[in-house]
């Protein structure tokens, strides 16, 4: 199941960082199938993360490497993906995935296309971006836009009186 997530995932032009945390995933399945590989917060790995977070955050619409990140953390590439996952609960490119997702989101708020939100977080191309925006979101970026451009006017249709209410008064 492991090599047929890295395989699609390819296949649907993934980013390299993704790519790259599946392939160790898949390689970290077939050599320790049932390690345990419990890290405490509080360990000294925990800075090591925060700076991987924080530069993820910095760049989060470039293209990253898992080896340069873990040449930021002096860790091996897989110490980091497990580590990171472990302390963070999501994977290092989802976690550059959720950043550029929020970013969107905001840009969609101020009414920008929906090929330049794309362009502008660091998507593949506009399919990319509605692809992971419809999975985090919930609903594709278009509608999201359209629904939060549509709410300033709903609210002013609610807070207009009626002109049965005028006639009332």
């Amino acid at each position: 199941q492991q090599f047929l997530r890295m395989y699609f995932a390819m296949e649907a032009r993934t980013s390299r960082l993704e790519a790259e945390a599946l392939f160790l995933e898949l390689v970290e399945l077939l050599l320790n199938p049932g390690a345990d590989a419990a890290v405490h917060r509080s360990s000294p790995e925990s800075v090591r993360v925060r700076r991987t977070r924080d530069y993820i955050a910095e760049r989060s619409t470039e293209s990253i490497s898992l080896a340069e990140l873990g040449r930021l953390a002096d860790l091996s590439p897989f110490h980091l993906h497990r580590l990171f996952s472990q302390q963070t609960g999501v994977p290092p490119h989802a976690y550059q995935t959720l950043l550029r997702i929020n970013r969107a989101k905001k840009l969609l708020r101020s009414g920008r296309a929906l090929s330049d939100v794309a362009a502008s977080t660091g998507f593949a191309d506009q399919s990319h971006f509605t692809r992971h925006f419809r999975r985090i979101v919930g609903v594709p970026p278009g509608r999201y836009s359209a629904d939060f451009q549509s709410e300033p006017q709903e609210r002013s249709r609610r807070q207009t009186p009626s002109s049965a209410n005028i006639l009332l008064a």
